[in-house]
């Protein structure tokens, strides 16, 4: 079976030659140690560059080859997020916007907030959420149409995402003091969601993850009836 067919059929509750499995990332300097290559900038953020940069021919070989040899069935990949860089640090770290209307100062190692799109109760009827055009296809492409690898691509969606246009804080207040506000933003936030999801599927993949990150070790950060 190919990687996409055992895949689909456990999906499907069908019989597989074996247990198929993955993992949501490999870290570069991980398939470093595997291949035994050199990977360009590998002990840099491994998160933002695998959601905002294209992957190159050798970065997608080699990261073909490693999940090869782990015998991984699935890869996860983002619909691509663009960056513009709008300025520099004191220290001459770039400044970046990204495509949600967040800046930030992006280095090797860290990524520090400096403006978020909503700062206030009022910016949430007149915030424009991304639409499914901004993002680029290009690495999701690569791994549906040059490999034989499930293709799953990550969404991100609810309290995870939202909390991040407006920060923890605001969220945890505005969720009693904006109550309606609020929930009519996230209302409008999943629009978004469903649009995006229906473009990854168009574009190659072959499920969407619809992540989102609610809880701790005891339970929810919220009523799950408002997530």
């Amino acid at each position: 079976m190919t990687h996409r067919e055992r895949m689909l059929a456990a999906l499907k509750h069908q019989p597989v030659d074996h247990v198929p499995h993955g993992e949501q990332m490999l870290h570069d300097v991980l398939i470093q140690k595997i291949l035994g290559v050199k990977m360009p900038r590998a002990e840099e953020n491994a998160l933002i560059r695998w959601m905002t940069e294209a992957l190159t021919d050798y970065q997608f070989d080699c990261h073909k080859r490693a999940r090869e040899f782990l015998g991984f069935d699935f890869v996860l990949v983002f619909p691509r997020e663009t960056w513009i860089k709008v300025g520099e640090s004191e220290e001459g770290y770039p400044i970046f916007r990204d495509i949600w209307g967040m800046e930030a100062i992006s280095t090797p190692f860290t990524y520090s907030v400096l403006q978020k799109p909503v700062e206030r109760p009022e910016d949430m009827k007149t915030y424009e959420f991304p639409k499914a055009g901004v993002f680029k296809y290009d690495n999701l492409h690569r791994w549906a149409y040059h490999s034989d690898f499930f293709v799953v691509a990550q969404v991100e969606t609810g309290f995870f995402k939202i909390s991040q246009l407006m920060g923890y804080e605001k969220y945890m207040f505005w969720l009693y003091e904006y109550r309606k506000e609020l929930l009519d933003f996230t209302a409008r936030f999943f629009e978004h969601v469903s649009e995006l999801a229906e473009r990854v599927i168009k574009e190659g993949a072959d499920c969407v993850w619809l992540s989102n990150d609610f809880a701790y070790n005891a339970g929810p950060f919220i009523a799950p009836k408002d997530l």
